[in-house]
């Protein structure tokens, strides 16, 4: 028992994961030990398994939810940009990436997008923002069919990001979005247009990227580059505003 504890001592943990270090003597059979990536893991699990402790100063509170992505920037010790936005979810990452990229990209570099996951977590982030309990510069985004919450902000248009980018390109016939992932025109519309007929938006990328025989998140790309086009910068000014009184 006191060689295996050995054993199990040699294990090295990096930041972003679970490795093993092996020895002469870890060769035989028997001694070979998993090796496993957080991030894997978290992916795996259903978020009301996915639990993380957040430290507040000398405070720390249990939350349930989160991303991957959130968690691994709790975990690494890597260079960051100036400073960090957290979103709920990769659709809403790659909305707001597209509107600082076209509206204001001077931001577009000094800034880390990271999804964090369950709302619940984003309005405890939001808290925490409020309190000045981050030390890096903090900006924490909820969904625009969230609730107003104490020091969060919310996304564009009042509504979740696949419905207002759905809505926005169906109004004005999908604009040039069949150019953008070279598709003809009809395959784009009815592809689309049936995506929207299912009840949960969370699924309408999905399962017009599958009709059209693309990845979701390059049919989303492209989606939010339409919608980003068609939208006047003066609607997502506020959130300019916010960058400039964040880090100037």
């Amino acid at each position: 028992e006191g060689t295996h504890a050995q054993n199990l001592g040699r294990h090295s943990c990096s930041s972003r994961g679970v490795g093993t270090a092996r020895g002469p003597a870890d060769a035989s059979p028997g001694r070979v030990k998993p090796l496993f990536k957080t991030d894997y893991v978290l992916e795996e699990l259903p978020l009301e398994a996915r639990i993380h402790i957040l430290e507040e100063g000398e405070q720390k509170r249990i939350v349930h939810g989160v991303s991957p992505q959130f968690a691994m920037t709790k975990m690494d010790d890597e260079n960051h940009p100036e400073a960090e936005i957290f979103v709920e979810d990769e659709m809403a990452k790659i909305w707001l990436a597209q509107i600082l990229s076209a509206h204001h990209p001077a931001y577009f570099l000094r800034v880390s997008i990271v999804p964090f996951g369950a709302a619940n977590l984003g309005m405890a982030l939001g808290q925490m923002k409020d309190s000045n309990r981050f030390q890096r510069p903090t900006l924490v985004f909820l969904d625009g069919d969230q609730p107003n919450s104490v020091g969060c902000v919310l996304l564009p248009g009042g509504d979740a990001p696949e419905r207002v980018v759905f809505e926005a390109l169906k109004d004005s016939n999908w604009r040039n979005l069949w150019t953008r992932v070279i598709r003809d025109i009809a395959s784009v519309t009815d592809a689309c247009d049936r995506a929207m007929t299912l009840p949960e938006h969370h699924d309408w990328v999905a399962n017009a990227a599958n009709e059209l025989q693309l990845g979701r998140e390059i049919l989303w790309q492209a989606m939010c580059s339409e919608w980003v086009e068609l939208t006047p910068s003066r609607d997502t000014q506020y959130i300019r505003d916010e960058l400039i009184d964040l880090i100037g």
